[in-house]
């Protein structure tokens, strides 16, 4: 569920609202594993023991409003998100790198705003927006407030929302052409293998299996 959503907000419900909570689906799989193999234990009580010293427990239970607080905490900086959250992803997750990029994009997407001059919380002076374009303040992590005003950008993006989604989907197509190419690259480097595993086989093996593949294909 999004912050907005948590807080009841009266602020209008966009598509930004549902591509939050797919990051939290991302950062779910991230931090508890995608399948039967990578996933974290949990102890005979049902509590994630693998788990519950995570702050991502904060994004399930709890007041609404407290998660509310805590999602805005750790989503309205890069730093908070990178600590906090990222920090918590499974290891054990093949290519957990690239989930976590996955995510870290989309947050900056979602949250960093150079339109509506949001950075996180931040309201970014024109001073530092030039900084930025010079690459002398390009850094999505920077926390250091300095004097500048706060700013909500949970309610800010919403005037952007369809150049926001546009990106956001932008960024799933990117990962997912890198997917593709990752399971491009496994396949072909068990081609060999299985090549071999079939010649070791007994020939009567190896014919049943050609008229298995031939029906298949009919």
């Amino acid at each position: 569920m999004s912050v907005l959503n948590l807080e009841d907000s009266p602020v209008k419900r966009t598509a930004l609202d549902d591509w939050e909570s797919l990051l939290y689906v991302v950062c779910w799989l991230g931090t508890y594993g995608i399948n039967e193999h990578t996933r974290r234990k949990k102890d005979g009580g049902g509590d994630d023991s693998e788990l519950k010293d995570l702050d991502i427990r904060r994004w399930r239970y709890g007041s609404f409003a407290k998660i509310a607080s805590d999602k805005r905490s750790h989503l309205e900086s890069g730093v908070a998100f990178r600590n906090n959250i990222l920090a918590g992803f499974n290891s054990n997750v093949k290519h957990c790198k690239m989930l976590t990029r996955l995510a870290s994009d989309l947050r900056r997407t979602l949250v960093e705003r150079k339109e509506s001059g949001c950075w996180g919380s931040l309201r970014r002076s024109k001073e530092d927006e030039s900084s930025s374009d010079l690459g002398l303040n390009d850094n999505s992590d920077d926390d250091s407030g300095g004097n500048k005003d706060l700013t909500d950008p949970f309610e800010r993006r919403i005037e952007h929302c369809e150049r926001i989604s546009a990106e956001l989907l932008g960024v799933l197509e990117r990962y997912a052409e890198k997917a593709k190419k990752l399971i491009e690259a496994l396949q072909q480097q068990q081609e060999p293998q299985e090549q071999q595993q079939q010649q070791q086989q007994p020939w009567w093996q190896r014919k049943r299996q050609r008229r298995r593949r031939g029906r298949g294909a009919q």
